[in-house]
């Protein structure tokens, strides 16, 4: 089931359904996509906070944020790709990576909706807890 968050209508459901599709699309693309492939999607999780906060909270990302976030997936892609620039060239977007992508983004729109709900971490993470084990 939804669990008894979502079937009331609750804040907690709708970030338990956000978690749960996230683990979901996750798992379900790994069997089209390979580890590379999920690492390279999964190193741009950051900057979909970062667009996901702009359009749900209003929270505008500096420059020095971006330039950070530009650095930080750059460096996830050249470990993920070993520093090998062929296979860099070589990557192709398939379904198992836009399963992936829908999957990742979940996972960054969950923060930002916690605190769109206003709701502390350690309380939601016990809330959702309890919405998804039932």
């Amino acid at each position: 089931g939804w669990g008894a968050g979502a079937q009331s209508g609750g804040r907690e459901g709708y970030l338990g359904v956000l978690l749960r599709s996230c683990i979901v699309e996750m798992v379900v693309a790994q069997g089209w996509t390979g580890a590379r492939s999920g690492g390279v999607v999964y190193a741009l999780t950051d900057a979909m906070t970062a667009v996901v906060s702009f359009f749900i909270v209003g929270q505008e990302t500096t420059g020095r944020q971006i330039v950070e976030l530009v650095i930080g997936a750059s460096g996830a892609v050249w470990v993920v790709f070993r520093a090998d620039i062929a296979a860099l060239m070589a990557f192709r977007v398939g379904y198992g990576e836009f399963i992936f992508f829908f999957g990742c983004l979940s996972y960054a729109a969950y923060p930002v909706f916690l605190r769109r709900f206003h709701l502390p971490p350690l309380l939601l993470s016990l809330a959702v807890h309890q919405s998804l084990s039932r």
